[in-house]
């Protein structure tokens, strides 16, 4: 099949594709028709036969445990190393309130990590004294430097995302996991951006902890992901919370032993439809769309992106160049963020469908996927080049209730 074929079979799965240049996967990524279909058959038979028929619970049981292992597939990890969670927000909680800390102890890291890192970091510091260097590492392009220079003053866990949310940095990974552990901390690993965009293979990564977003590179439901920690370092976090699904064997009077794996994670019933769709979409992304083809195509993208915004004067490129990903960040300089924020909702009127970044680097971000087209990169370049023709004054402001800045601070 060429290439062509191949991208026109795979856009087939997403019917959204026929109304717009979906460009924001790295938000929450389009359904495809077997997400569909597959959380509908659940849906209806919950409808049709009852959610407490015990007679079909065993059913949602096999879909968790096939969801699982395509998971561990999907990270190169074993089966027993896997729990699955909502999102990857959680599964980063589960790490950070599971592991044994003390007052002083130091965590490093880096200046650009989403909200679900650092939110529950300051709650770590606000509740249990715990020390947080936030290493500046500008769009990602200084992160060895800036993690080297923080891991000098010794740490417990670096806490680092695979691919920057708000840059689109893909960071040196296997480099920063060797500095971290020189150094005695563990890995903690933000994959929203990366699990289902990039092929995986954690063993060989060395991480300690990487989360799993269900619902943007793998196109599945919203309310589910996945955890991965390493088998050898199981015992070094404890549950925060316990239910049915975290016990191997429990007596109803206290008395537990929980999984000796990472199920132990696992507290009590997820949505089905959604683990039916999250199944769904994890086998249509390993089996027909393939990780390694994926990944390659979308880097393409990005760098045919690239290369049009740059022929732009009043367009500045954020992510690093020789840290390319999938998503590409640019900035309108001349844009207030008000208007950034303004400007990316009024694309979905051109059918164009992106996500402004609304704080420091404030950017607009496109995000390239593998069934996206180079039509599409033009449709938004031509948006771009247009906003700059009207200037920020033509730009009418939307959503003003959010309190964005009006300026740059």
């Amino acid at each position: 099949m060429s290439g062509d074929d191949w991208v026109a079979s795979i856009r087939a799965h997403f019917p959204i594709l026929e109304r717009f240049a979906y460009l924001n996967t790295g938000s929450t990524g389009p359904i495809p028709n077997e997400h569909a279909d597959a959380a509908r058959r659940e849906a209806e038979r919950g409808q049709e036969t009852g959610r407490g028929n015990m007679a079909t619970f065993g059913l949602h049981i096999e879909t968790r445990e096939r969801a699982r292992r395509l998971a561990a597939r999907l990270l190169g990890a074993d089966f027993s190393e896997i729990a699955l969670v909502h999102h990857s927000s959680e599964a980063v909680n589960i790490v950070l309130w599971g592991l044994d800390w003390r007052r002083g102890d130091r965590v490093v890291a880096t200046s650009l990590e989403h909200d679900a890192v650092s939110v529950p970091l300051g709650l770590l510091r606000e509740r249990l004294g715990i020390e947080l260097d936030f290493a500046e590492v500008g769009n990602g392009e200084r992160a060895v430097d800036g993690i080297e220079r923080a891991l000098s003053s010794g740490a417990r866990l670096v806490a680092v995302s695979h691919v920057a949310y708000g840059t689109g940095a893909l960071l040196p990974l296997a480099e920063i996991v060797e500095l971290a552990h020189r150094a005695g901390a563990l890995v903690l690993v933000d994959g929203a951006q990366a699990a289902g965009a990039m092929p995986l293979d954690l063993h060989a990564l060395g991480v300690d902890f990487y989360t799993v977003s269900g619902q943007k590179w793998l196109c599945g439901p919203e309310g589910t992901g996945a955890l991965y920690i390493r088998s050898d370092r199981l015992s070094e976090v404890r549950p925060t919370f316990a239910g049915y699904f975290s016990a191997g064997k429990h007596d109803h009077r206290g008395r537990v032993e929980l999984h000796p794996d990472a199920r132990r994670f696992e507290l009590g019933m997820m949505n089905r439809p959604c683990v039916a769709g999250f199944e769904a979409s994890l086998r249509l992304t390993l089996d027909e769309v393939r990780v390694e083809r994926a990944w390659l195509r979308s880097l393409e993208l990005a760098a045919l992106c690239r290369r049009s915004l740059e022929s732009l004067a009043g367009v500045r490129i954020l992510t690093p160049v020789k840290q390319a990903s999938q998503l590409l960040s640019f900035d309108l300089p001349a844009f207030p963020p008000a208007h950034l924020n303004s400007l990316a909702m009024r694309l979905v009127e051109r059918g164009v469908i992106i996500r402004s970044i609304d704080h420091p680097p404030y950017a607009l971000r496109a995000s390239l996927g593998y069934f996206n087209t180079a039509g599409e990169v033009n449709a938004l370049v031509d948006a771009v080049r247009e906003a700059l023709r009207k200037r920020p004054d033509g730009i009418a402001l939307v959503d003003s209730a959010r309190g964005l800045p009006t300026r740059r601070v």
